[in-house]
C-alpha cells in the first residue's frame, strides 16, 4: 500500500458554510443555549483563523436560518432552542472546552488512501471483512504556535469519502462537516479512552521516548439505524485528560 497518496481535487464547502456549519453544530447541541450570545466577531475570527468577511458571510447564514438574531454593534444571540435534549450545565460546559480545542487546532493529512477491512479490523471495530473505506492519517497541530497535539487516524465510509477533499481546508469538528456533506445526522457518538504505550513514530514527532505513556481515544459515529460512518482515533501524548473550567 502506498505511504502517501495527495488528495484528489474537488469542489469544497465555501469557508463561510464551513464555519456555519461548525457553529450550527453548536447551537443544536446545546453548546450555546437559547438566548445566550455566541463570541463576538473577532473571536470568532481568532478561533478560525478566517477574515471578518467570512464570520460575518456566516453569521449572515445562521441568521437566514433562523438560528440567531443581532442588532448593530452587539453580539448575535441564540435564537431558538436546540433540536437535541438540553445538556446539564456542567456536561455542556465539558463539551464546550473541547468544542473550543478543536476549533484551536488543524488537521493536516498526510496519508490517504482506500483500505479494505481485515479480519483483525473486523474483529478491533465491528466492521465487515472485506469492505472497502477510506483511511486518512496525520497530526492535528495547535492553530497558533503550530505544535501538534496528537496523531490522528480516520477510517470513513466510502459514501462519505467526498469529505476527504475538505478537510484539509476545514475548521473545527468533522462532525458538522460530515453532517452537511452527507444530508445525515450522527444520532450516536461512541467514545473509548485508554493508556497505552507511545508508538516509535509518534514519540519521534512528540519529542518523548517510545513506550512513555499515552493516552488513546477512539470514536465512533453512527447515523440513523446504527450504520457506522466513520472511525476515528487519535494518540496524545499524556496519560491523562485535563480539563480547566472557569466560571
Amino acid at each position: 500500500m502506498p505511504r502517501t497518496q495527495l488528495l484528489p481535487p474537488g469542489d469544497d464547502l465555501p469557508l463561510y458554510a464551513q464555519v456555519a456549519a461548525t457553529l450550527r453544530t453548536a447551537i443544536e447541541r446545546g453548546l450555546y443555549a437559547p438566548g445566550a450570545r455566541i463570541p463576538t466577531e473577532e473571536e470568532l475570527c481568532r478561533r478560525f483563523k478566517v477574515s471578518r468577511h467570512t464570520i460575518r458571510d456566516a453569521l449572515r447564514q445562521l441568521r437566514n436560518d433562523g438560528l440567531i438574531t443581532s442588532r448593530p454593534g452587539s453580539r448575535p444571540i441564540v435564537a431558538r432552542a436546540a433540536d437535541a435534549p438540553a445538556s446539564e450545565p456542567l456536561q455542556a460546559t465539558i463539551a464546550s472546552d473541547f468544542f473550543d480545542y478543536m476549533l484551536g487546532t488543524r488537521f493536516a493529512v498526510e496519508a490517504s488512501e482506500p483500505v479494505a477491512i481485515s479480519p483483525e479490523l473486523a474483529a478491533q471495530t465491528g466492521l465487515a471483512i472485506g469492505e472497502s473505506w477510506l483511511h486518512l492519517r496525520g497530526w492535528r497541530h495547535d492553530a497558533d504556535d503550530g505544535h501538534p497535539t496528537c496523531w490522528n487516524d480516520y477510517l470513513i465510509r466510502p459514501a462519505f469519502a467526498g469529505l476527504a477533499r475538505t478537510l484539509p481546508r476545514h475548521v473545527g469538528p468533522l462532525i458538522p462537516l460530515i453532517e452537511d456533506l452527507s444530508g445525515q445526522r450522527i444520532t450516536r457518538l461512541a467514545r473509548a479512552t485508554s493508556a497505552i504505550p507511545m508508538p516509535a513514530a509518534q514519540a519521534r514527532v512528540f519529542g518523548v521516548a517510545p513506550g512513555s505513556p499515552a493516552l488513546s481515544v477512539v470514536t465512533r459515529c453512527e447515523i440513523a439505524g446504527g450504520e457506522v460512518v466513520l472511525l476515528h482515533r487519535s494518540i496524545h501524548a499524556t496519560g491523562t485528560l485535563t480539563y480547566t473550567i472557569d466560571r
